[in-house]
């Protein structure tokens, strides 16, 4: 969607700057830095060109397989490719962390389970809890990487760390999805986005929401005309969003797209999909009775006629004749 990136790269900063306004030891990455596995270079170089003064420690998501092909192959700094407790140095001192990247619970199914009997500060994993909602707000029911808060709660950590479900969701105490740093999808319409800042030994946690651009849905119902659809939208501040309007219209209303561009002239992007009624679908063929339903050229010559469309190409023709 148009403006995403912008976002994502704004919000980038916003947190490279508190973190250099505070002081902040270590920047820990749960996985998935990247919303494909194959980012484009130049992708590449504004985020790693943002983070490259930071204490970045990164554990591997999905999205960053090396097996995969994935981002981490480029990283410039520090990466845990391996489950189990690692020891980094920072500004503040040792922190330890046990980490759970999600190459490992995939391709290391031969090997044994990390242990982390000994104290970490965080825990970072790239998982999916029981329960964990989606952006959308279903659940994973089976998922390549789960562990359940029981498990969890058998290690020993001050903080959790978790990577792999983009909403930000707090699973118990200490138990955190950060989430993604900017909303991408209508999946996240109305979701806070943002970065988490915690505070070791004491493990407190807040999250520190940024601006986001604004997923909106407007719903027309079902409309008798163009004028009736313009009615039912609300008018509202449209800057920077990203709009899309669903409906249901009757035979032979047009959707009025231009007015409903003018009606949101700051949207950053604008879909209209106001679907003709199924039940009215046979309307559209004028004067047309059932025994048209059951030869494909007279159906496809009324509707050319109905809708001011051209002469359908010769390649169509041939396929209908093909199925008649």
């Amino acid at each position: 969607h148009p403006g995403v990136k912008e976002s994502v790269l704004r919000n980038l900063d916003a947190m490279v700057q508190r973190c250099q306004d505070d002081d902040i030891a270590a920047v820990v990455i749960a996985g998935d830095l990247f919303h494909r596995r194959d980012p484009v270079v130049s992708d590449l170089a504004e985020t790693f060109e943002r983070l490259k003064d930071l204490p970045v420690v990164c554990v591997p998501g999905n999205h960053d397989s090396r097996r995969q092909g994935g981002a981490p192959a480029f990283f410039p700094y520090r990466t845990l490719y391996e489950g189990g407790t690692h020891t980094v140095q920072t500004s503040a001192g040792s922190l330890v962390i046990h980490a759970l990247p999600w190459q490992w619970t995939k391709y290391a199914k031969d090997k044994p389970p990390p242990t982390w009997s000994r104290e970490a500060g965080v825990f970072v994993g790239h998982l999916t809890v029981p329960g964990a909602l989606t952006a959308s707000l279903f659940p994973l029911l089976d998922d390549e990487c789960m562990m359940t808060l029981e498990q969890l709660e058998e290690i020993n950590a001050r903080y959790f760390a978790l990577g792999h479900i983009h909403r930000h969701q707090a699973m118990a105490s200490g138990v955190v999805y950060v989430g993604s740093l900017s909303r991408l999808t209508f999946g996240d319409e109305g979701q806070p986005r943002g970065f988490v800042v915690v505070d070791l030994p004491e493990g407190t946690w807040e999250l520190v929401e940024l601006p986001s651009p604004d997923f909106v849905t407007l719903e027309v119902g079902l409309c008798s005309s163009g004028e009736e659809i313009l009615s039912r939208l609300p008018d509202r501040d449209a800057i920077e969003s990203i709009i899309r309007i669903r409906g249901k219209r009757r035979a032979g209303v047009v959707v009025p797209v231009e007015e409903i561009r003018r009606k949101y002239p700051g949207a950053t992007e604008l879909k209209v999909s106001i679907e003709l009624l199924p039940t009215d679908v046979r309307s559209r063929f004028t004067g047309a009775s059932d025994p048209v339903y059951n030869d494909p050229m007279e159906a496809l010559r009324l509707w050319s006629k109905g809708n001011d469309r051209p002469e359908p190409s010769p390649a169509l023709v041939d396929a209908l004749r093909s199925i008649s």
